[in-house]
């Protein structure tokens, strides 16, 4: 079986010393999951490190930390650099099989690929895996291109419901997901400038418009400042979750670079939201403390999310790359 990446296994070191998961995990363990996911690439040919279009730095491979949340999640580019884009989605799903008892079944998988006929793909797709309580979940994110938003549409409609007024706002599908196990759906969607009243308009699709004040208040601590009119970036994306057990998850992104500055900066405001709130920073302090210094545009943060899920208190997000401190700039 393939070895890991050094900054992998530092990753799992940490999780394990710091109780992320908090439990023993079912298999496959993350370890295991992730020399699967992996095997194309060779901790010895560092080119196959840095060629994802996961983070900026090129590494394949993610940690996604939601505070509240006491398992491990990661994502990874599953494929190496020699296998084109167009074939990966088929690998993804062959690769969930692979991983646990439950399969994406043929019709959504058919669906899925017919977003990315004959269009010029970026990364294909990709795997996300959760450890924690129970069996762990896997998911697929494949692409959507500009010429399958139609198509991702009619299939994202048909899972969670009416989505005319998130595009009527100016909001577009880039990426799909789908989890196997509860049959969960997602939708990603970039928008364009955002204001304070479109987030409970964008909200509804999830059915918990509600709850945007939630979303607007983590916002405004993460930022230090009030949001009356236009929020604080450019560019956002939205995310639309739902399964058949009716519960439904919102999540509003931006890149972390664009909030907050350099990784040390992103770190500090992420610590600092946290200890607000008193979630549990130990892993992601652990994980992130090569970066307290970083000041490079090269950011090893990826996305920062706020997500408000039914039934569940709104939390943060925050991706990043494992990179080895002696690879950082």
């Amino acid at each position: 079986m393939a070895e890991l990446h050094p900054a992998v296994q530092r990753a799992l070191a940490l999780a394990s010393s710091y109780g992320t998961p908090a439990r023993r995990v079912a298999a496959p363990a993350p370890d295991a999951a992730l020399r699967h996911l992996l095997r194309d690439r060779s901790p010895a040919e560092p080119a196959a490190w840095n060629d994802s279009k996961l983070g900026r730095s090129g590494f394949p491979v993610e940690i996604s930390i939601a505070f509240g949340r006491p398992e491990l999640r990661y994502t990874v580019e599953p494929a190496g650099p020699d296998i084109p884009p167009a074939r990966r989605l088929s690998r993804a799903a062959a690769a969930i099989a692979a991983l646990s008892d439950e399969s994406i079944e043929p019709a959504d998988l058919a669906a899925i690929a017919s977003f990315q006929d004959n269009a010029a793909l970026a990364y294909g797709a990709w795997i996300g895996g959760r450890h924690g309580d129970g069996k762990p979940r896997f998911k697929l994110y494949a692409e959507v291109p500009e010429r399958g938003a139609e198509h991702a549409l009619a299939w994202a409609t048909r899972h969670l419901g009416d989505l005319s007024g998130i595009v009527r706002r100016g909001a577009w599908p880039v990426m799909a997901g789908w989890q196997p196990a509860g049959r969960r759906a997602e939708l990603y969607l970039r928008t364009r400038r955002l204001f304070r009243s479109d987030v409970p308009l964008l909200m509804a699709s999830a059915r918990l418009e509600h709850r945007a004040d939630e979303v607007l208040g983590l916002l405004q601590d993460a930022c230090c400042s009030a949001i009356e009119a236009a929020l604080p970036a450019a560019d956002f994306g939205v995310s639309i979750g739902a399964g058949p057990d009716g519960t439904s998850t919102f999540t509003l992104y931006a890149v972390a670079n664009d909030l907050f500055g350099g990784d040390g900066r992103i770190r500090e405001t992420v610590l600092r939201v946290a200890a607000a709130r008193g979630w549990n920073t130990h892993f992601y302090r652990a994980l992130s403390e090569p970066l307290a210094d970083a000041s490079g545009f090269v950011t090893r943060h990826g996305m920062f999310g706020i997500v408000v899920a039914s039934n569940q208190p709104a939390t943060v997000a925050i991706g990043l790359t494992p990179d080895q401190p002696e690879t950082l700039s």
